[in-house]
């Protein structure tokens, strides 16, 4: 009895040993790999948006998220144990595969993926890195996309997938510039009551104000897009828009439009026209809703 169960054992352990790998004997077992898809390609609503057209969404991965950095931890501890830099994905794959250590050991990991980053100090690495910090360049093309997933490794699994989900809002704005507003050539606009922070889950926190700067040249129509942060709450977000003209030294705007109160949401675009009116000297201001352009006659202001 005591040999048949000898020889069992014996048996059960070269099985393993062939099928599978034990990572402390065989340090060069297959590497975990999470292949990462791009969930949002177009904003949701792009097909009511006249003026933005949708984008391809048989391109590349690094066309709709050009920068990728990663952040790897123990589920159990919540130690890092692997992280990035700014990564460019460079292949011309419509998904991208991250591939970690070989001497990664098997077990179950909790991994946070931040996309589209122009530089990693909207990511604080040392004490909060499932969090990113909105606007952290001023720089409002910066289109931010995040991945978060447990991971179990071991053996018979190398290998998962993650979808990325954008996490800020596009706000577009026309501009009808005739009569005294033709010579304008510049514009700053204020964003108050937007987040400042995201997590990895999609939760928002905290509330910013964000100006920006644009430059044009003369023209009767004239586009800006902006990618913003989420607002607060529904209808809290203040656009306040000034116009100057091509005097580089001016201190005072040429013209000054009425605030208005929008809502920016991840995934979506808003869009707003301002047309000059000469006969009022002031602006009439649209929202683009589903069926066409809505002039703003209650601005949802106190």
């Amino acid at each position: 009895m005591i040999k048949h169960i000898t020889t069992t054992l014996v048996a059960l352990c070269a099985i393993l040993l062939m099928s599978g790998c034990i990572r402390k004997d065989y340090p060069k077992c297959e590497p975990l790999k999470v292949n990462l898809i791009v969930g949002d390609k177009n904003y949701s609503n792009v097909a009511d948006i006249d003026c933005e057209d949708p984008v391809d969404e048989r391109l590349p991965f690094n066309a709709y998220i050009p920068t990728l950095c990663y952040i790897l931890t123990d589920a159990a501890t919540g130690e890092v144990v692997e992280s990035s830099d700014l990564i460019r994905p460079a292949d011309d794959g419509f998904d991208h595969i991250i591939t970690f250590s070989d001497e990664l050991p098997h077990g179950r990991y909790d991994l946070v993926v931040w996309g589209g980053l122009k530089s990693k100090d909207a990511i604080d690495f040392d004490n909060n890195p499932a969090t990113v910090q909105f606007h952290s360049t001023k720089d409002v093309t910066e289109d931010i996309y995040v991945g978060t997933a447990t991971v179990e490794y071991g053996p018979f699994q190398t290998i998962s997938n993650l979808e990325m989900r954008r996490t800020m809002g596009k706000l577009v704005i026309e501009k009808v510039l005739v009569g005294k507003a033709q010579g304008v050539t510049r514009s700053t606009k204020t964003f108050s009551d937007i987040r400042e922070t995201a997590d990895c889950q999609l939760g928002y926190l905290g509330n910013r104000t964000l100006t920006v700067d644009n430059t044009f040249a003369p023209a009767e129509n004239v586009v800006t897009r902006i990618i913003l942060a989420p607002s607060v709450a529904d209808n809290s977000t203040r656009v306040h828009v000034q116009f100057f003209n091509d005097d580089p030294a001016a201190k005072y705007p040429v013209l000054t439009a009425d605030d208005v109160k929008i809502t920016i949401r991840p995934n979506e675009i808003t869009a707003l026209r301002y047309e000059y009116n000469p006969e009022i000297e002031k602006f009439d201001i649209y929202v683009k809703l589903h069926n066409g352009w809505d002039k703003i006659y209650d601005l949802g202001l106190e």
